[in-house]
């Protein structure tokens, strides 16, 4: 005799109902699942990507700064003859000062050429490095000091037109740590008025040092950041055996039916943009890494780097999957043992917490859950879903504010912008009444608000203040830095005074109560209209460039001291002599050293080569056409410093006869 299980209605529902709320649980556990991976793995890239973007902007930053101090030292030293003890000064002072905000700046160096500073000798090294906060002296003069600079790397590869960084070495003999180095030449002007080369000006990173910033910028729980060098050399690793050792590509290569695979992946790393990838190779401990995010430096194309473990990523989320399917398991056992309570009243429930968790995936995190009483599985499995609710919509309440004072930030960024360019001279051409100047400035900053500055005004009938400047570092602190410099020269100038006592005056002003150690590279001239003649004091900027009308350049460099704001030093002023049609070029090394995907430099060769096209231009045709070939030579990459420019046409001087 067959059993007719429709006769019993507790036996029906466990065949009819035990398979639904199966399906229906483990649907639900699915789907969830799948959801949260997807979320998770979207916020994992995300996080990872911006992590390492974050790092290489900051890493690149150190490394910047030290380019900087390697050229501002380099042109100290080609412009006047230096003592022993005062070049040691000179590093004492210059590499002290960054060294106490960049720790990774381990020394620096100025290694002459053979007889270059000493005719007699043909070593001649000043090295000064900082250890435990005090900083050390050691001279090369002779081959007796051990240690023959001109075979190392940094000095016999240096790039002696716009400096290079070194591969990872150790330095064995004078700093004895692992280091990079920067190397940087400076020039000797000789009597029939050539350059010929005088030594490097080198600035030393500690790759010890650089590993622990690295580690406190990058932290993941799953994963370990990597440090490469330009040509795939390991410099920072948790396997400290292969660190210098080893080359990335080496590495890997533990898996030898797969090396091109390896090759080939590691080749597009050091050619491709930022990203965080799959990474679909074991490694040497025969675990596999998914998740590879990585960025490059744009000084010297190293890559730095995060590699993620999928295992251990997704560990959490196995664990709670395998939590939801023993719950979801539980309650049909539940409802199979308790058949008098499971009717269709524990059956609708069911089917609302259902439809609400369908309704929670499509987006909807405003519904109300079934109000269940009890404590069995469903009623938890409610209350798990109403905390998830609440959740979800605090996160959002977070987020909304977060959003709130993100939008009040760019809108008081963007009052700053506007009251920067409310502090500069208008875009619009200056003429003077007699039509003897023309003058049109533009300032781009990188950010917001920029640490750039340019100004033209009349003190005189006759006399008309030209100034642009530079201010270390971008953002807020910069603009106000630059809103502060372009006060006090507006105060102080006045008719009858030097640009010496002019700057002189600003200088004294900034110094007292630089705590912060920011400095401005600074130009200012006044010019005489009656007389077309430039008198000029010129702080660490970079000279100015003269286009005549025949379309020669010539370069206003003959007199440069110190940026503001970082010592004592007396200014001089020059004098310089315009004819008519004669252009005067003032820009900021945002110009010169805007790059490309390549890392390649615009360059002041580039400059003078787009100047001499443009003889007999207007001053706003000269702005636009070069500022126009920088947009073109960056090729779209984001612009990383401000671009500030000013050019000024003296016409002649311009008579009226009745």
């Amino acid at each position: 005799m067959r059993y007719n299980y429709k006769k019993s209605l507790i036996q029906r529902q466990i065949m009819l109902i035990t398979p639904i709320v199966l399906l229906v649980l483990f649907v639900l556990v699915f789907y969830l699942t799948r959801e949260a991976k997807t979320f998770l793995h979207n916020e994992i890239r995300t996080r990872a990507l911006k992590s390492t973007e974050s790092s290489a902007a900051q890493l690149n930053g150190i490394m910047t700064e030290a380019e900087r101090l390697a050229k501002v030292m380099a042109t100290a030293i080609e412009e006047s003859v230096w003592k022993d003890h005062e070049i040691d000064s000179l590093l004492d002072d210059a590499v002290g000062d960054l060294q106490r905000s960049r720790p990774e700046i381990f020394g620096a160096s100025i290694a002459f050429a053979p007889w270059a500073h000493h005719a007699d000798r043909k070593y001649c090294m000043f090295y000064t490095y900082f250890e435990n906060g005090k900083n050390k002296h050691i001279t090369v003069h002779s081959e007796e000091d051990n240690y023959n600079y001109f075979e190392f790397d940094w000095y016999k590869h240096a790039d002696l037109e716009k400096g290079s960084w070194s591969e990872p070495y150790f330095d064995e003999g004078l700093g004895n740590v692992l280091m990079t180095t920067f190397s940087y030449p400076f020039f000797k002007k000789m009597s029939d008025g050539k350059k010929k080369f005088a030594g490097l000006v080198t600035v030393d990173i500690s790759v010890e040092r650089l590993t622990r910033y690295l580690d406190s910028i990058i932290q993941f729980e799953v994963g370990y950041p990597f440090l490469l060098s330009r040509s795939g050399k390991i410099v920072v690793h948790p396997d400290n055996k292969v660190v210098m050792d080893r080359f990335i590509g080496e590495y890997s290569l533990h898996n030898k039916n797969r090396s091109d695979e390896f090759m080939t992946f590691w080749r597009m790393i050091f050619t491709s943009g930022n990203d965080c990838i799959e990474y679909p190779f074991y490694n040497a401990a025969g675990r596999l890494n998914d998740y590879m995010a990585y960025a490059k430096l744009p000084c010297n194309g190293w890559v730095v780097g995060v590699m993620l473990s999928q295992e251990q990523l997704f560990a959490p989320l196995k664990d709670l999957q395998h939590h939801a399917l023993f719950l979801a398991s539980a309650a049909v056992l539940l409802a199979m043992i308790l058949l008098a309570a499971v009717t269709m009243r524990a059956l609708r429930p069911l089917q609302q917490l259902n439809l609400a968790a369908k309704e929670i995936g499509e987006g909807r995190f405003d519904l109300h859950l079934p109000d269940l009483k009890g404590d069995d599985e469903v009623c938890q499995l409610n209350r798990s879903f109403g905390l998830m609710l609440k959740s979800l919509n605090q996160y959002i309440e977070e987020l909304k504010i977060t959003t709130t004072a993100k939008n009040k930030i760019e809108n008081e960024l963007e009052i700053a912008k506007d009251i920067q360019n409310w502090i500069l001279p208008s875009a619009d051409i200056l003429k003077t009444a007699g039509g003897e100047i023309e003058a049109i400035g533009r300032l781009r900053p990188a950010k917001w608000v920029g640490g750039d500055l340019y100004d033209v005004f009349m003190i005189s009938e006759n006399e008309l203040a030209v100034a642009i400047g530079d201010v270390s570092g971008k953002g807020v602190p910069a603009a106000l830095f630059m809103a502060v410099t372009q006060s006090l020269h507006r105060g102080i100038t006045v008719p009858g005074k030097s640009s010496a006592e002019i700057v002189n005056r600003i200088n004294r002003t900034l110094a007292k109560n630089n705590d912060m150690m920011m400095f401005v590279t600074y130009f200012f001239a006044i010019i005489n209209l009656a007389e077309g003649t430039i008198q000029y004091t010129n702080a660490g900027h970079n000279p100015p460039l003269i286009l005549s009308a025949d379309g020669k350049i010539k370069s206003i460099s003959k007199l440069q001291g110190p940026p503001l704001a970082i010592s004592d030093h007396v200014y001089a002023c020059d004098e310089y002599r315009l004819t008519p049609g004669d252009t005067m070029i003032l820009y900021t090394d945002g110009i010169t050293e805007a790059v490309n995907h390549a890392g390649e430099e615009f360059s002041l060769d580039r400059l003078k080569e787009t100047l001499k096209s443009l003889s007999g231009s207007s001053p706003a045709e000269i702005i636009n056409s070069i500022i126009g070939d920088i947009d073109k030579h960056a090729e779209g990459l984001e612009q990383y410093d401000d671009i500030t420019m000013l050019a000024v046409r003296f016409n002649g001087i311009q008579k009226t006869y009745d």
